[in-house]
C-alpha cells in the first residue's frame, strides 16, 4: 500500500465502497453529496438551493433532509437547514486525514504527468457543483491557470470539474448533458483552457467501485504539445495507474474479496 493511504477514509472523500445493489449504492451517494453541499460558514440553505448544489429533484433532497434530520445529521430552522453541530466542523479539519491519504498517494502520479507534459497539473475532488483543489505541481516555465490548493471552482468551468461532473451518478445539468455524454463515454475531457489562448487541458477521473469519481487530475499545457497521441495516451496511462493505486488505499475490503 502507498505510504499515507490511510484505511476506511473512503465516506468524507464521497468515494463508495463496493458490495452494494445499484439501487443502494446511488442512495448512499446521494446522502453524501448532500451533506458535502452545506459549507458551515454559510446560513442555513434551502431546499430549493440545496437541491441545486447537488443536482438532484426538490423530492428527492427533502425527502433525504428528512432522514438526515431524523438521524441527527441536520438542524432545521423554520424551512431551512444546516449540519447539525457535531458535524459541522470547516472541511479542512473534518477531513484532514482522508484528504492527506489522496495527496500522499497521488504526488508521484502528479510529479509523473509533469515530468510528460511540462504543464501545470492539478488534483481534485468533487464538492457538490465545485470542485476542490487539493494539490498542484508545476515549473518555472508551466503555465499559470489561477486555481491553487484550497480553492474551490465551479466544476463546470474546468476541465478537472467537467471530467468529475460526466462521471457523478448524479443528473448532469441540461445545458451541459451532451458534453458530459461525450466526455464519459471517451474517458477523458480535452478542452481549450477558458480565457488562455493556446493551452490545453486534459483531464482524467480517478473512479472506484461502480465508476464513482473520488478525485480527478488534469494538466494544461501549450495545445501543440499536448495534441500528440503519445502524450494523450501517456496520460490516460497515468490516470490508470493512478486509479491502481487509489483502489487499495480507500476499499481495501473490495479488494481482499476479489
Amino acid at each position: 500500500m502507498p505510504s499515507g493511504c490511510v484505511q476506511e477514509q473512503w465516506v468524507i472523500t464521497g468515494a463508495v465502497p463496493g458490495g452494494f445493489a445499484d439501487g443502494q449504492v446511488g442512495a448512499v451517494q446521494k446522502a453524501l453529496l448532500l451533506l458535502r453541499a452545506f459549507n458551515p460558514a454559510d446560513p442555513p440553505v434551502g431546499i430549493s438551493e440545496l437541491a441545486r448544489r447537488v443536482r438532484l429533484a426538490k423530492s428527492t433532497t427533502h425527502r433525504l433532509l428528512k432522514i438526515m434530520l431524523a438521524y441527527g445529521f441536520v438542524r432545521k430552522q423554520d424551512d431551512k437547514y444546516e449540519l447539525a453541530q457535531r458535524f459541522a466542523a470547516p472541511p479542512a479539519e473534518l477531513a484532514p486525514v482522508s484528504q492527506s491519504a489522496l495527496r500522499d498517494c497521488l504526488q508521484p502520479f502528479l510529479a509523473d504527468l509533469y515530468a510528460l507534459t511540462l504543464g501545470t497539473v492539478h488534483l481534485g475532488v468533487p464538492v457538490g457543483a465545485e470542485v476542490l483543489c487539493l494539490d498542484l505541481v508545476h515549473g518555472q516555465r508551466s503555465p499559470r491557470c489561477g486555481v491553487r490548493p484550497g480553492d474551490r471552482v465551479a466544476a463546470a468551468s474546468l476541465a478537472i470539474g467537467l471530467v468529475l461532473l460526466a462521471f457523478s451518478p448524479s443528473p448532469a445539468p441540461d445545458p451541459l448533458a451532451e458534453q458530459l455524454r461525450e466526455i464519459r463515454a471517451a474517458g477523458i475531457c480535452v478542452r481549450p483552457m477558458g480565457g488562455r489562448a493556446g493551452l490545453l487541458s486534459v483531464a482524467v477521473p480517478l473512479c472506484l467501485a461502480g465508476g464513482v469519481p473520488v478525485a480527478a487530475i488534469s494538466v494544461t499545457a501549450p495545445a501543440a504539445r499536448m495534441h500528440n497521441a503519445t502524450v494523450l495516451a501517456g496520460i490516460r496511462a497515468i490516470g490508470h495507474q493512478a486509479r491502481l493505486a487509489l483502489g487499495p488505499a480507500l476499499l481495501p475490503r473490495q479488494v481482499a474479496r476479489r
